[in-house]
């Protein structure tokens, strides 16, 4: 959030991000329909939404990066402004695509082994439960 307060179109696009995310919490829940697939991790906005103030071809708005795990948790992560119609082309947005695929990645496989359950809003793991990422050099 101190990054985006730098420049006065990301502060209002994160705005409207935290609007996103205050509804889904609130009122509809972590639905497919508020979050559009990349690969393995999630992203806000939502799929059809197009930020008012971006700058045509060039500028495609804030992304965040998040993992949902039920209706009721998600795993909020890191994102930048979109400046690149693929994702990999993109400088600003391409190492967050990459993490929150990591993280997504490492939950999901400790989820399958057992070692993570959902639970309501609480996630339950054993007291010494570390999730693991290589290190890549995000």
């Amino acid at each position: 959030m101190n990054r985006m307060k730098q420049d006065p179109k990301d502060w209002k696009q994160a705005g409207e991000l935290n609007r996103f995310i205050e509804n889904i919490g609130r009122l509809y829940g972590a639905t497919d329909q508020w979050f559009k697939r990349e690969g393995n991790a999630e992203r806000l906005p939502p799929p059809n939404y197009r930020f008012v103030d971006s700058d045509g071809d060039a500028d495609f708005g804030l992304r965040l990066y998040c993992i949902v795990l039920s209706e009721e948790v998600v795993i909020l992560l890191n994102g930048d402004r979109k400046t690149a119609q693929k994702i990999k082309d993109c400088p600003n947005c391409y190492q967050h695509f990459l993490l929150a695929n990591e993280v997504s990645d490492a939950i999901y496989q400790a989820k399958i082994d057992d070692q993570l359950e959902v639970s309501g809003k609480d996630i339950l793991t054993e007291e010494d439960f570390i999730i693991t990422i290589p290190d890549k050099s995000f």
